[in-house]
C-alpha cells in the first residue's frame, strides 16, 4: 500500500482548494435603441477540476477547506449556477457560485437537496405560483444551513433568491487531486 502524498503546507495553516473553471458567454439579445436597455446574455460554467493552492494566494474559485488536501484523494465539489436579471436585461446563467469541497460524498449530496429544497422553499414563498401562507420553521430567505465534512452546521449566504435571481442548477462533480 503506497501512502499517498499530502499538500505541502507549514503546520496550523489553512488549506484552500482551486476549482478550476471554465466560462463561455454568449449575447442573447442586443439592446435596442433605448438609452436604458441593455444586452441579455447567457453563460455556462464548466468545472474543469481542483488544485491546492498557497495560503493567501486569491481565485475568485478557492475555498479554504479544514483539512490536509491528499494528492490522488478524490474531492467532491459543490457549485451552483443562477440567471440574475434587471429592469434592462437579463443575464441567464451569470452567478456561480462555488459552495464548498468535501472529502464525504453523502456531505456533499446533503448540501446539494438542502440547497435545492431552500431555493424551491424561496420560490414558493415569494414565486407567483403556490405562495406559501408562511414560512417554514427556522426559514431564513436568503441564508441555507448546510454541513461540514465532519457534519457540523455552518450558514451560507444564498446569491441566487432575489426579485430577479433565480437557481439554475447545484450539483457535485467528483475530482482527483493531481
Amino acid at each position: 500500500m503506497t501512502k499517498r502524498k499530502t499538500a505541502k503546507q507549514p503546520e496550523n495553516k489553512q488549506y484552500q482548494i482551486e476549482v478550476i473553471v471554465e466560462s463561455s458567454c454568449v449575447t442573447t439579445r442586443y439592446a435596442e435603441q433605448d438609452e436604458w436597455d441593455r444586452d441579455d446574455t447567457d453563460t455556462s460554467h464548466y468545472v474543469n477540476g481542483i488544485r491546492v493552492v498557497k495560503e493567501g494566494s486569491y481565485s475568485g474559485h478557492s475555498v479554504p477547506v479544514g483539512f490536509t488536501p491528499e494528492y490522488g484523494a478524490e474531492y467532491h465539489v459543490v457549485c451552483a449556477q443562477y440567471s440574475t436579471a434587471d429592469s434592462f436585461g437579463r443575464d441567464d446563467g451569470g452567478g456561480f457560485e462555488v459552495i464548498g469541497v468535501y472529502r464525504n460524498k453523502d456531505v456533499a449530496d446533503i448540501n446539494v437537496a438542502r440547497i435545492e429544497e431552500h431555493a424551491d422553499t424561496y420560490k414558493r414563498m415569494h414565486g407567483y405560483y403556490n405562495r406559501l401562507e408562511k414560512a417554514p420553521k427556522g426559514f431564513q430567505s436568503y441564508t441555507v444551513k448546510l454541513l461540514t465534512d465532519d457534519r457540523k452546521k455552518y450558514e451560507m449566504h444564498v446569491p441566487w433568491n432575489g426579485y430577479f435571481e433565480s437557481l439554475d442548477w447545484v450539483r457535485v462533480d467528483t475530482f482527483t487531486l493531481r
